[in-house]
């Protein structure tokens, strides 16, 4: 086997982090820890206001070299997205054999390789106002152009592959799964020490809650989780504060329409990546009323800390989930109110569902996924 040279853009792994910013720190980091000595990496770590951290620690590695820039992320996205703008031997060096852009962003290439991580297809089910100028608007029509250029698309999920093939005709062997991990060192059952630390950082003011872990696309459906959370007070005035997880900056309007809720629900903004295994632990149950999702990584990441997962039994989660999550089919809030309650006030049901998700998460590695990655970029090699 030859010596490869891979450049990888890890820039969306610096600053706050989405999942798909977590799994690109995640995946790099396995890569790097298996010691195949037939890759060398040239990482792209591309901001202009955040600089590596600790996390970026094992970058510090013989087989690894880091280039540091500055340039505006949104005129690179641009430029990207018109062919134009530096391509991948600019940024990292002539004399690479495949680049890998792992969060769906693509520079063009002189004579490497090329392979995209497409996690979900969920922006085409948004409404064209609902979708981000440099995210889904962007990816909407920029896609039709760059997956059938690209040698490889990875993608997590085999319900994202599906998709992906249907929507764009690719050749299904040309999409390749390689499934999330959780990290097991980090995301495990917490002292309640720990967990009394984090509630503490998030503004908890009770010890008992639930916790959502959302966003503000459309597909996370905050009406439908609001709303099943408003008919569980209903039900049960004394029923756990909603924290809720994700919702950066300002409340979405669906809170500010359902006012009646402001003395239950509890904003966390930003929340480092330290502080979720004690929230997650510490959660009577988990919820996700997301409607669509390529993976759910916040589906493992709770299920590792013990934490009971409530969420719906389509697209990816039920691949995800396995048989160790609360499904709740539909959007009708009496029906998640159920589901939350059968979980949240029942402690047997409460311990099954917990006992079920710490299995079923182990299977889950990162190990795994970043030794699939590297199979993959052999394949295309």
């Amino acid at each position: 086997m030859s010596l490869f040279t891979i450049g990888y853009d890890a820039s969306s792994t610096l600053g706050p982090r989405t999942g798909v910013g977590r799994a690109a720190l995640e995946l790099l980091r396995a890569m790097v820890a298996a010691g195949d000595d037939h890759f060398r990496f040239r990482v792209l770590l591309n901001s202009l206001r955040h600089s590596p951290g600790g996390d970026h620690a094992f970058l510090r590695n013989e087989r690894v070299r880091t280039f540091r820039t500055r340039r505006p992320g949104p005129w690179l996205v641009r430029g990207w997205a018109k062919d134009g703008g530096p391509d991948a031997e600019t940024l990292v060096g002539a004399g690479i054999d495949l680049w890998h852009g792992p969060a769906s962003c693509m520079p063009p290439a002189r004579e490497a390789k090329r392979v995209v991580s497409v996690y979900d297809l969920a922006f085409l089910e948004d409404a064209p106002s609902d979708r981000d100028a440099l995210g889904g608007a962007m990816f909407a029509r920029r896609f039709p152009q760059l997956l059938p250029a690209c040698d490889a698309v990875v993608t997590a999920s085999e319900y994202a592959r599906s998709r992906i093939v249907a929507e764009y005709g690719l050749a299904a062997e040309r999409v390749f799964v390689v499934p999330l991990g959780v990290d097991r060192g980090k995301f495990r059952p917490v002292s309640e020490r720990f967990v009394e630390i984090a509630a503490q950082f998030a503004g908890l003011p009770d010890k008992s809650y639930l916790l959502a872990v959302t966003g503000h696309a459309p597909r996370k459906r905050n009406g439908l989780l609001l709303d099943a959370y408003g008919e569980l007070l209903r039900r049960e005035p004394r029923a756990p504060k909603l924290l809720v997880a994700g919702w950066c900056g300002d409340a979405p309007p669906e809170l500010r329409e359902r006012t009646h809720l402001y003395r239950d629900v509890i904003v966390a903004d930003r929340i480092p990546d330290e502080y979720m295994p004690g929230l997650y632990t510490g959660a009577v149950a988990t919820i996700l009323a997301s409607g669509n999702e390529g993976f759910g990584l916040p589906i493992l990441e709770a299920m590792a800390c013990g934490s009971p997962v409530v969420c719906a039994g389509t697209t990816a989660m039920p691949e995800v989930a396995g048989d160790a999550a609360r499904f709740v089919d539909g959007d009708d809030p009496g029906v998640w109110a159920d589901a939350i309650a059968e979980v949240a006030f029942d402690q047997s049901r409460r311990d099954e569902v917990s006992a079920k998700g710490i299995e079923h998460a182990a299977r889950f590695t990162w190990e795994k996924a970043g030794r699939r990655l590297l199979d993959i970029y052999a394949d295309v090699l």
